[in-house]
Formats: structure tokens, sequence, C-alpha cells
């Protein structure tokens, strides 16, 4: 008997091998296996006595296709969520496994996008024929979309009317979403790793934010002294940009973001009722300061796969505001500004969900991120200790004004050389197109020619 490795079964979800009579009495096929002959009739709408109009199963198709993809996603996040709850605190392994489960949903939603392009070959008209016959059912009713926001962390986006839309339409559905809301989300997950990972490299943290904070107000007043003349503007500027960075990085902002249910939009909703305003202050500092820190040290291999979490977690979100965005113009498109079959507000429903944010810090630090190139390197902190044999720099950094002098020299080489291919690769693509088209005139010639011989 194989025995299976434990951590792999866990990761993987594999079962034991069958035994070998087992195995030989399945006899699968492929319609059998897909169950395609089922699959093939669920595209019928017997709710209603059939279909009403021949665009009727492409309207049907593609929303069953979102379904099964919305799965396929819900499958990947779940076991996201399982990985990170077991451990505050990642191993590698399982760093690596989230990157590959991140990766994949994300390329899931991108190629969900271009779905819509299909179902606008539906004619406007055309769906008014059978609208009237499928009201008021709504992609609002939809259970998996609902489940995948809470998953994920948009419990912000959670009133009575959201979850009220399911009960006596997809019971099922409600009771999943309510199992849902009972657990933290990827977000709240991602958030108390990022808590911990502070306070396990909080003299390494401390030590960076000292540099961070001089390098910043320094780059902050050298771009200024760029951008602005007036030595007064410059001042209230610079002390505008530097403040703003250290009340978001302080937490200080914490306590003044609502959304409009009134709860807070930075993170940990179902933790926050038992804590005071300082205390979701300091978790916030702590864990922005982690993922700064993160970000900023994203090419040290020992953070290279957490600082990847980071970024898939933002490409995820995006791809979410893709997809919201890419729906609201398909509606627009073929209904324009109509009540939805659900009684939403319609376009304007979508649009404003499109506005929605879920990880918010992860975006905003974004806006506090310096050169990478004028901060000291990891091996010339007191407190750094890589644990891994990995090779770091020893050299001295620069002084940082001799940092931004040559950055700014290699940024303008860069621009130019930029420029001048630019210009150059039309003239190229303009030759080899005229070299094409010369050769297939010759070879049109040549067979003519021959042709006219027989």
């Amino acid at each position: 008997k194989i025995t299976m490795s434990k951590y792999y079964e866990e990761l993987y979800e594999s079962k034991e091998r069958l035994p070998v009579d087992k195995v030989k009495k399945i006899n699968p096929n492929y319609a059998s296996y897909l169950e395609i002959p089922t699959l093939l009739t669920l595209q019928e709408a017997k709710c209603k006595e059939g279909l009403h109009n021949h665009d009727e199963l492409l309207f049907i198709t593609v929303h069953q296709s979102f379904e099964l993809w919305f799965k396929q996603v819900l499958k990947e996040l779940t076991s996201i969520q399982m990985i990170i709850s077991k451990s505050h605190r990642p191993n590698k392994e399982a760093e690596v496994v989230i990157t590959e489960r991140l990766n994949r949903a994300i390329k899931v939603l991108k190629i969900v996008v271009p779905t819509f392009d299909i179902l606008e070959t539906m004619k406007p008209l055309n769906f008014l024929e059978f609208r009237d016959y499928i009201t008021p059912a709504s992609g609002f009713q939809s259970a998996q979309w609902k489940e995948l926001e809470i998953l994920v962390g948009a419990v912000s986006f959670v009133s009575g009317k959201y979850l009220s839309v399911l009960e006596n339409v997809d019971e099922k559905g409600l009771a999943q979403i309510k199992k849902r809301l009972e657990k933290k989300s990827i977000r709240q997950m991602l958030y108390t790793w990022m808590i911990g990972f502070y306070e396990d490299n909080e003299d390494l943290i401390n030590e960076f934010k000292k540099h961070y904070m001089n390098y910043r107000e320094y780059t902050t007043k050298y771009i200024m002294q760029v951008k602005e003349d007036d030595e007064e503007q410059r001042q209230v500027k610079i002390e505008n940009e530097f403040n703003g960075t250290r009340r978001f990085l302080d937490g200080i902002d914490y306590d003044l973001g609502k959304n409009r249910f009134g709860k807070p939009i930075n993170g940990m909703e179902l933790e926050e009722d038992s804590k005071s305003i300082q205390e979701m202050q300091e978790d916030a500092s702590k864990r922005r300061w982690a993922i700064l820190f993160i970000t900023m040290n994203q090419y040290v291999p020992k953070y290279a796969n957490v600082a990847r979490i980071l970024d898939q977690m933002i490409e995820f979100e995006q791809n979410i505001i893709i997809w919201k965005t890419r729906h609201a113009r398909m509606v627009e498109r073929i209904i324009g500004h109509k009540v939805g079959t659900g009684g939403s507000s319609g376009v304007d429903y979508l649009d404003a969900a499109a506005r929605q944010r879920i990880f918010h810090d992860l975006w905003h630090v974004r806006s506090h991120l310096i050169l990478p190139s004028i901060m000291p390197p990891l091996s010339t902190y007191k407190n750094w200790n890589p644990h891994d044999k990995v090779e770091e720099s020893l050299d001295k950094p620069q002084p940082i004004e001799r940092n931004l002098e040559s950055l700014l020299q290699r940024s303008q080489s860069a621009h130019r050389r930029s420029v001048i291919f630019r210009r150059i690769l039309p003239i190229f693509k303009l030759g080899a197109l005229s070299i094409v088209s010369a050769g297939l005139g010759i070879a049109a010639t040549y067979l003519f020619q021959k042709m006219s011989k027989k």
C-alpha cells in the first residue's frame, strides 16, 4: 500500500489511491466522466416553458459559464483560507501554494471578462423578446458571487437586502453565505498575518522605520524642489505630503474611514467591536509598516513569496473591479439605464459596486513607496538576520544626493533610448511589411506564369 505524504494530502486534498479492482470497475468515458448528456439539458429554461428567442441559449450559456468559473475561484480561495487559518504565519511551502492558487484565480477572472464580448453579440432588441419572461431573476441573486465577495473580505457591502434577495430563492446558497460570514475572511487573515510579521520582526522594522522616514522626508523635499518654485507653497506641500504618510503609517486615519453602512473600511470588522480606537490604530500601524517593509524589500529572497502574495491580492481585486466595470458597460449597452430585472437601479448600482475596495491598506501603501535604490540594503542593518544562505551585498549605500543624481541620469538615458526605439520600431515594421509584400508578389507572379504555361 502506498502511503501519501500527510502534508501534501492536506495542501492538495488528495485521497488515497483506490484498490486495483475498484479502478477496473470504474471504466469511464468522456461523456460519463463530464456528464455531458445531463450538462446539455441544462439550457432549456424549463421554468418558463422553454426558450423564447434564438439568442436566449447564448444568454443562459454565458451566465452558466460564469457560475462554473465562480465555483473554481471559490475552490482556490477556500483552500487559501484553510492554509492561512492553520497558521497565522504560513511556512515557505504554504506560501508557494498560496501564490499558485491566487495566480489561478486571477487567470480565471481574466478569461471570464472577455466572455462579455460574446454576450454583446446579442442585440438589445432580441434580449427584449425574452427579458420580461425572466423577471425577477437577476445576477444580484448569484449566491456564489456574494459568497466570493464575503470570502475575500467585502463584508462592508453586506446589508439586509444583500442577503434577503436569496430568501425563498436559493436557500442552499443563503445557508452557505451565512457559514462564510461566521469565518474570518481572507483579508482579515492576511492582515492578522501582517501584524504577526511585524511582531516577529519588530526590531528590524523599527530600524527600517528610521531609514524610511529620513529618506521619505528627503525625497519629498527633492521632488518638491523640482515641481514647485514658490518657497512658501513648497513648504506647505512638503508638510502635507509627509504628514499624510506619517498619519497613514501610524494608523491615525483609521477611525475616519467609514463605509455607507457606518462600518470601518480598513479591515477587521469581526474583531473591531471589542477593540478601542487606539487598539485598532495600533493594529493598523503594525500591518501597514509590515506591508510597506515587505513591498520595499520584495527582491530579498526571504520576503519574495510574501511580497508576491500581497501583489497578487491587489491583482485579484483589480480583476474583480475590471469584471464589475465590464459587466456594467455590457448592461448599459444592452438595456441602457432601465431598472434591473431584480429591482436594483441597474447600471448605477453596478457602477457604485465597482468603486468599492477590499484590500485598502495594500492599495494605499503604493502612495507611500520611495525609490528602492536610495534605501540602505538590509545587509547593513544591525538587526538583519537572513536565516537563509542568501548572498547579500555588503557595499555601503552611496550618499543620497549621489544616488538621486545617478538615478535621474539613468532615468533620462532610459527615456532617450525609449524615444529612439519608439521612432525606429515603425520603420522596422514598415520595412518588414514591404519585404513580405514583395515576397508574396514574386510568389504570385511565379505561380501565375507557371499556370499560364500549363
